[in-house]
């Protein structure tokens, strides 16, 4: 059972951090046109979320630290997967 779990914390996690490209592209465009504080603030934002993505992503992680043994709770699946719909709506909202 918990072989599902990571596998969706997988999937999930490699989705957010394309998912927040794609809002970083969207905002960084904005701010190209608008040049406003708060654009450049969604900016930061999008791209610090994308570190974080980045780091938390067991995917990446084991690419650059192989042979790293992770630690991994099923409760992770559950946060990463709430994410990714999070960002979807973000990205919908943004893009109209």
């Amino acid at each position: 059972m918990v072989d599902i779990f990571y596998t969706a914390y997988l999937m999930t996690s490699v989705g957010n951090v394309f998912l927040l490209l794609v809002l970083l592209y969207i905002f960084i465009q904005d701010y190209m046109q608008i040049k406003s504080k708060f654009t450049l603030g969604l900016v930061i934002f999008a791209g610090i979320m994308l570190i974080n993505a980045l780091f938390s992503c067991s995917l990446i992680h084991s690419i650059f630290t192989p042979g790293c043994f992770c630690l991994y709770d099923p409760l992770h699946s559950f946060t990463s997967i709430t994410e990714f719909f999070a960002l979807i709506v973000l990205i919908y909202i943004v893009s109209k």
